[in-house]
């Protein structure tokens, strides 16, 4: 059988932070998300999580290395090329998933559809209701981002994220500082994400999530879990494995390199 291209591939990529671009967070990371495939990226606070799915999505170039975006290198595309790879990935920005603040939750939905695709008002309404609907937001339509809690404005850039049907999404962080009914909602939605259950007619989504705790994955049907520390990336398991391995991993993670 012939396997799809892989959406993401980079190889010995070494991953800029962003406060200096020069400087790489992490060194010679070679990682391959295919079509269907669930990715835990997981690593303590400040480790490169964040800047790696940056990377990832294009958003960020590697300071050395490749970093090839559905089968293209990314440092061989145009801009135009580029922006429009870029629209087949969703991104959720962790804390409060970086919302315009001038803006509805329903305007802040809207956004992606109207700046990238240049679609009339009818159109765009139809689209953002459906997500909205989706993602349980509905109530809070006309709201502003500062009248809602972090939690609320997470899920509204989840929203963002999806309304442009995109067939691969990252997730900073989505469960950092949630309790355990959002936790459940969370974990609850991107299994039906994944398996394309979350829209009438969607499609199946790839996803790659980053947590600074792994226990909430433990049993996460068909997933990979990798490791970010000590400026490295690796592969260190299923998912379904990672409930036995999480002691060795917990003391790797916090001993290695001491």
């Amino acid at each position: 059988m012939t396997m799809s291209l892989p959406l993401i591939e980079m190889t010995g990529a070494s991953i800029p932070a962003r406060e200096r671009l020069g400087e790489a967070v992490l060194e010679a990371v070679t990682w391959m998300v295919r079509a269907g495939e669930r990715w835990i990226v997981c690593g303590p606070q400040a480790s490169g999580k964040s800047n790696l799915l940056l990377t990832a999505a294009g958003l960020l170039r590697p300071i050395k290395g490749s970093h090839r975006l559905f089968g293209r290198d990314a440092a061989d595309l145009s801009e135009e090329e580029l922006v429009r790879d870029r629209l087949r990935v969703g991104f959720v920005f962790g804390n409060d998933g970086r919302l315009f603040h001038n803006m509805t939750v329903s305007e802040n939905v809207a956004f992606p559809l109207c700046y990238h695709k240049n679609c009339r008002g009818a159109e765009v309404g139809e689209r953002v209701q459906a997500v909205l609907e989706a993602t349980g937001l509905k109530a809070h339509a006309a709201s502003r981002p500062g009248s809602l809690n972090r939690s609320v404005c997470l899920k509204v850039g989840l929203a963002r994220a999806l309304v442009l049907d995109p067939e691969l999404i990252l997730l900073d962080e989505p469960l950092n500082g949630e309790g355990p009914r959002e936790t459940a909602w969370w974990l609850e939605f991107l299994e039906k994400l994944h398996a394309g259950s979350v829209m009438p007619g969607g499609r199946p989504v790839s996803v790659v999530v980053s947590a600074n705790d792994v226990r909430p994955w433990f049993g996460c049907r068909g997933g990979q879990v990798a490791l970010v520390y000590q400026r490295r990336f690796r592969h260190v398991c299923e998912s379904t494995e990672l409930g036995a391995k999480v002691d060795a991993l917990m003391e790797e993670w916090f001993t290695e390199g001491t």
